[in-house]
This record gives C-alpha cells, structure tokens and sequence, in this order.
C-alpha cells in the first residue's frame, strides 16, 4: 500500500472533517475513512498549537476578555464553526422535536437555526470565552495544546461504537469505520499522552470523554442513532468539559 493511500489520504481527511484548511480529499479512497479516525487527534494537537501559540502572543496583555473572545473566533473560524453548527442543530431539535425521534432528525436536517440553537450558541460562546479568558491568566501551554485534541479524540469512540440515524449522509461513511480498534489505539495514545505531561489532567481528561459519551448515549436512546450534528455537539461539550474540569481543579 503506497504512503499516500495509508497515511496522507487519511490525514487529508481528517483535516477536511474537522477544519476548514484548504485540502483537497475530493479523491479519497473510501479505505480511507476508518485510517483517518487515527488523525484526528493530530489534527487536535494542530489546533491547539495554533491557540497557544496565538494565546502565549496575548497572555498578560490587556482587556484578556476580548483576547479571549478572538480566540474563540479564531477556533471558530478554522473549524468553519462546524461544530458550532452542531450544537445550533442538536438544540433547535430538543426544543422543537417534542420527543419525536423522525421530527427531530428532520429539524437537524433544516440549515436554518431556530430560537433553541441560537440561545445554544450564546450561552456555549459566553461560556468558551470565560474559559478562555481564565485561561489567559494562568497561562499553561499544556491546556491550550491538550484542549482541541482531547474533544477531536473523545468523538473517535462516539463515531466507532455507536450506530448512525440514518443510512445517507457523511456520518454513515465515518461510520463505516467501526470496530473499536482505531478508537481504543487513538484513546489509549492520548492517555498515555496525559500521563507524560502532567497527571492534573487525568481528571478533565475523563470528564470530557465523559461528557461524549453522555451525548452519545442520549442521541442513541431517543434517535436511534447518531448524526454529524451530534459528532459536533460531543466535540463542542467535550472541550468545554476539558477546560471547566481543569479550571475547577485549580481553585
């Protein structure tokens, strides 16, 4: 198997997945999908490199507040505020699918974002932005590095281990990938990661995973099955777990 095929077709992958960097994997294998869960925390550790760098040019500077907030656009804007999207989805359907599984998967469908999802988004945004700017204040370049790669990782279990809603759409191709041997090498890796740098975030580590596993398990329940609205949603409360875990540690 050439070098391209097994490893830069899959990273590709995971780079158009999960950000919006200017890559072509218009020609991807379908082989392809179950290699590129392996990136995804490498593709993690890209963002995170590019927030602390961005954050360390910032740190002690004034009005953290609003330095904060750039940096939530900043994850936003490389991201394409994919994830974002999710949780504006996911919410407009638990405010307006009253329970009924079909309804509710006809609302994540619709691209407009109702009442729910905007109110989502707010509160998601107020709260990653005073994340942040805690973050500022006890710079720790672990957390910015740790922060994006956590979450892209919690979600690779939640796309291996569950069953999709429905049997079109981006979701199911990633799904195809199940089997639990990319999640567990990929989950295992990043413990171990953990574990190298500083054991104060074994904690927020499992509480992030937690949170995906939660949101896994919900959407399973009620639809029988999991969406990319949901994949976006476990990545965005993930990293909010992450870093509400780490800050609760530190006080």
């Amino acid at each position: 198997m050439s070098l391209r095929r097994s490893v830069v077709e899959p990273f590709f992958l995971a780079l158009s997945f999960l950000t919006r960097l200017p890559v072509d994997s218009s020609h991807t294998a379908s082989e392809s999908f179950p290699r590129s869960l392996f990136f995804f925390p490498v593709v993690g550790l890209l963002l995170g490199a590019i927030l602390g760098a961005v954050a360390w040019l910032v740190r002690g500077l004034p009005a953290s507040l609003l330095w904060a907030a750039l940096l939530v656009a900043l994850l936003a804007a490389i991201t394409g505020a994919l994830h974002l999207d999710g949780v504006a989805d996911f919410f407009d359907a638990l405010g307006g699918g009253r329970g009924d599984a079909n309804r509710m998967l006809e609302i994540m469908r619709d691209s407009r974002i109702g009442a729910h999802g905007a109110t989502a988004i707010c509160l998601l945004v107020v709260a990653k932005v005073n994340a942040f700017d805690y973050a500022l204040a006890h710079f720790d370049l672990i957390v910015w590095l740790l922060l994006p790669t956590v979450s892209r990782t919690a979600v690779v279990p939640v796309i291996a281990f569950f069953p999709v809603a429905r049997q079109q759409g981006l979701a199911k191709t990633f799904h195809a990938a199940k089997g639990g041997t990319p999640a567990t090498v990929v989950a295992l890796l990043l413990t171990a990661l953990v574990y190298l740098t500083a054991v104060d975030f074994i904690l927020p580590l499992f509480v992030a995973f937690a949170v995906a596993l939660v949101i896994a398990f919900w959407a399973k329940r009620r639809l029988g099955g999991l969406t990319g609205d949901i994949y976006g949603t476990s990545i965005e409360f993930s990293e909010l777990a992450f870093i509400a875990a780490w800050i609760a540690l530190r006080r």
